[in-house]
């Protein structure tokens, strides 16, 4: 911008003077304050936690379809979900959820009784409109904060030209300009509010990571799903998903790491004047590997999904669940006997990635 140290231009690092001169640009002379205000802001991590906010959605969606499938591969029961049912205690988030969960098994087998569907599934199940909808809870909020942070000034001090004092504060007098306006000392560069949502975010992020790998794993019982241990295949005398437990824990227990606050942490520094921090960027860093370790999560239990869907053939899917199940096989095929699934994982990330649910809102 002032055409000092070096930036990244077509592909090269150069100075910045010379990608300046490239581009037909000149250089901005800062004037006043104006360097202070270009340098000490919060825009770049208020930038990156909108677009990661808006790629958290996009992973909530997808995956509240994950789920709807991986209920049906459990022949699981819809009552949880029920407007009749959410709408007794109805938080809003947990009836939105609820409400796109319903829509991805519209026309699903889900509907019609069976002799075979538990009363009542394992809480990982029953619960997941309460998880699910505190982390789209957590993203609106998050959004709701960074609508204020990125319409609004977080200058220190706060520069007002149009502005007159008339009180009797001789303390407040003092930041009066003689000729008009006045310069405020300011607290306005703290990102708490911005950070703490992004924290939140995090956390409900994990705890439903958590839910998604124990509902994957109740798949290992017979006993739950009346399908074969560990979704093998009628004539697999391997393991066939056994093996797979052990990584998405791991991964669990990642996320769970990655949900750690860091808020709390810090050092003073500046002689003990800035002795607090909100370690925004930390925090929106976390989120975005939050998202992507989510999203390797999700395909692990897509895999195991879309296996028990199969082997419950030809019990009808919902349209949504359906969509995806066919995109996922395009990829992805059936797992007729053991193999490495590095490449079956990847394909799913991709499959996710570019699935485009339209879900009620």
């Amino acid at each position: 911008m002032i055409g000092e140290w070096q930036v990244d231009y077509k592909g090269q690092r150069m100075p910045a003077a010379e990608a300046l001169a490239d581009a037909g640009l000149t250089p901005v002379r800062p004037v006043g304050k104006d360097f202070l205000s270009i340098i000490s802001s919060n825009a770049l991590t208020a930038g990156q936690a909108a677009l990661l906010s808006h790629d958290a959605g996009l992973y909530l969606e997808r995956q509240i379809v994950v789920f709807a499938l991986a209920l049906e591969g459990f022949n699981g029961n819809v009552a949880p979900f029920l407007a009749e049912t959410t709408e007794i205690r109805p938080f809003p988030g947990m009836v939105e959820a609820a409400t796109q969960i319903r829509a991805a098994l519209q026309d699903s087998y889900l509907w019609q009784n069976s002799d075979t569907r538990g009363l009542q599934d394992p809480l990982s199940y029953r619960t997941m409109a309460y998880v699910m909808g505190s982390a789209i809870e957590a993203n609106s909020a998050l959004q709701d904060a960074l609508t204020i942070q990125i319409n609004h000034s977080d200058d220190n001090p706060a520069v007002l030209a149009e502005h007159s004092y008339d009180g009797e504060s001789s303390q407040v007098a003092s930041y009066q300009v003689t000729d008009g306006g006045a310069i405020y000392p300011t607290a306005n560069f703290d990102l708490l509010p911005v950070a703490d949502k992004v924290e939140a975010l995090n956390l409900a992020l994990a705890r439903m990571t958590r839910s998604m790998v124990m509902q994957t794993i109740r798949y290992e019982n017979p006993a739950l799903t009346k399908l074969s241990r560990f979704l093998a295949a009628d004539d697999n005398q391997g393991l066939a998903f056994g093996a797979l437990q052990v990584p998405m824990s791991a991964l669990a227990i990642e996320a769970r790491q990655l949900s750690l606050p860091v808020s709390l942490d810090g050092l003073g520094t500046s002689a003990g004047i800035e002795d607090v921090a909100s370690n925004g960027p930390l925090a929106v860093a976390n989120l975005e590997k939050m998202i992507e370790l989510g999203y390797r999560i999700s395909s692990m239990q897509l895999l195991h999904a879309a296996q028990a869907a199969d082997l419950r053939a030809p019990a009808q899917l919902g349209e949504m669940t359906s969509q995806l199940h066919d995109a996922y096989r395009q990829k992805v095929p059936f797992v007729d006997e053991d193999r490495a699934f590095t490449e079956d994982l990847a394909q799913g990330v991709e499959v996710l990635e570019n699935f485009q649910p339209a879900l009620v809102n």
